[in-house]
């Protein structure tokens, strides 16, 4: 029985389309409100109100999908671009690419189960696509009422998402003097050590190393034993080499960059809270 994924799992993927590479890592936790200050309703709290009053009306349980993801200081370190912290994840994962293929696991995985997982999971064939109907056309109510967005599934405002943040991207970050002159230092120090170097915008340097290691990641997937068969592409002790070859890739990355890091990483975690938050994809 196909299950369908947690609303924290979906933005977590949609984090790292938008930002794979950068040290962004999933769905933002949330800002308390300052002293003396009432907690503001998120447009997703909105959203899910909307939806789990809906689905109920369609006959369903529906338990609103918690607003914000635990996160530790390590993590939060990371995605504010703090070296020592970067330096120790980069160390065990490097850009997080071949981690899983050499028997690992990434230092941010996908959020738990979903509060309503368990409860899709009993259902049986019929009542599952009525559900996920009814899902997708509560959750466009919901999103229709407090954006002013038209959809049909969570997937299409995703890409809606993905486009606003790649367009603040380009006006805030590769438009950014100082994030442009800290992307040309580190691309030229990537160039001196032998790493190849595409676009060399500010978005672009921070994503070079992941996207270098993803094209080498998808020739071993799709060359390896199991692109047709489900079997693995390769095994454990077989990913190894790949792995260590990232990791002293994933350090020198860092050591090029460790003040374009710095000074990016911020930035791009401002827009990430932004973006999410707009399109009620976190509290």
């Amino acid at each position: 029985m196909p299950t369908r994924a947690s609303m924290g799992a979906v933005v977590l993927a949609l984090a790292v389309v938008a930002g794979c590479g950068s040290t962004a890592s999933g769905e933002q936790p949330a800002t308390a409100p300052a002293a003396g200050e009432p907690a503001k309703t998120s447009n997703r709290q909105q959203i899910e109100s909307i939806k789990a009053d809906c689905m109920k009306q369609q006959g369903f349980k529906y338990v609103s999908e918690p607003f914000t993801l635990k996160e530790s200081d390590a993590e939060t370190k990371v995605r504010n671009g703090d070296y020592e912290a970067m330096k120790e994840e980069r160390s065990k994962q490097g850009f997080g690419v071949f981690i899983v293929l050499a028997g690992g696991t990434r230092e941010s995985e996908a959020p738990p189960d979903g509060p309503n997982d368990k409860y899709m999971s009993n259902l049986n064939d019929a009542q599952y696509k009525a559900y996920v109907k009814a899902d997708n056309a509560c959750y466009a109510k919901g999103v229709k009422q407090i954006l002013g967005k038209t959809i049909k599934t969570r997937g299409d405002l995703l890409k809606q998402a993905k486009e606003y943040k790649k367009q603040l991207a380009t006006r805030e970050l590769d438009g950014d003097p100082e994030l442009v002159t800290l992307a040309d230092a580190m691309a030229d120090c990537l160039k001196g050590k032998g790493h190849r170097v595409g676009a060399t915008n500010p978005g672009a340097v921070a994503r070079n190393g992941f996207v270098n290691f993803s094209a080498i990641h998808l020739k071993v997937v799709k060359d390896g034993a199991g692109a047709d068969s489900g079997a693995p592409a390769m095994t454990p002790a077989q990913a190894k080499p790949y792995l260590e070859r990232e990791i002293k890739a994933a350090l020198e990355d860092l050591e090029c960059g460790k003040d374009f890091y710095a000074a990016y990483a911020p930035k791009d975690d401002a827009i990430n809270r932004r973006f999410l938050a707009e399109f009620g994809l976190s509290a």
